[in-house]
């Protein structure tokens, strides 16, 4: 049971640099469109 706790702790390790890139590319997102609608 401990083993396959490590197992998805490391697939999640290693998936972690691209969540974290697309969560900042969605904040980025977010705020050029909210920044387009402060222009209006």
């Amino acid at each position: 049971m401990p083993f396959q706790r490590n197992q998805r702790d490391d697939r999640l390790r290693l998936r972690s640099p691209w969540a974290l890139g697309a969560l900042v590319s969605l904040m980025r997102l977010v705020h050029e469109i909210i920044r387009d609608r402060h222009r209006w």
